[in-house]
């Protein structure tokens, strides 16, 4: 499938289930044993209990911001920090594969992330997608879709 195939109904790609279990047991591994403790009280345990719940809550909060939608005629990826930015798939120039940190502000970035370039012509920025959120067949489906020349053997 090439994006002159795509449906007529836009495609909608969200974090997948391993990323919640992930930070779930990350978080939950002290929650659930301060949870047990509370009854016999210790001091400060409820202040570490309710910080380690809020970290759970702004981690899924966090994951569950991520969405990308892929239409016949545009693509739009919303994230909680750099909101929403969309492009028509006309004004793509190119997709790369990029893995790790080359420049300082990398590190700022997504580590596995899927980067769409839009055409200069636009004055629009590039948009970083976090592969690492997503499922692997979402993935792949993108890297064809998308980035048909590219070297998937990273993935």
């Amino acid at each position: 499938m090439r994006l002159h195939e795509l449906t007529s109904e836009p495609l909608v790609i969200r974090a997948c289930a391993s990323t919640y279990v992930v930070f779930g047991v990350i978080f939950g591994v002290t929650l659930v044993p301060g949870l047990a403790l509370i009854p016999k009280n210790p001091p400060g345990l409820l202040g570490v209990v309710a910080l380690n719940f809020l970290a759970l809550a702004l981690s899924f909060t966090w994951i569950a911001s991520f969405k990308l939608v892929v239409a016949n005629k545009f693509i739009s990826y919303r994230t909680l920090f750099t909101g929403t930015r969309s492009l028509a798939l006309s004004e793509i120039e190119r997709c790369d594969l990029a893995i790790g940190y080359e420049r300082y502000w990398d590190r700022f970035k997504p580590p596995i992330r899927l980067v769409i370039q839009p055409q200069q012509s636009t004055g629009k920025k590039a948009i970083s997608v976090n592969l690492k959120v997503l499922s692997k067949p979402d993935v792949l489906w993108l890297m064809k879709v998308l980035c048909p020349q590219s070297d998937k053997s990273q993935l």
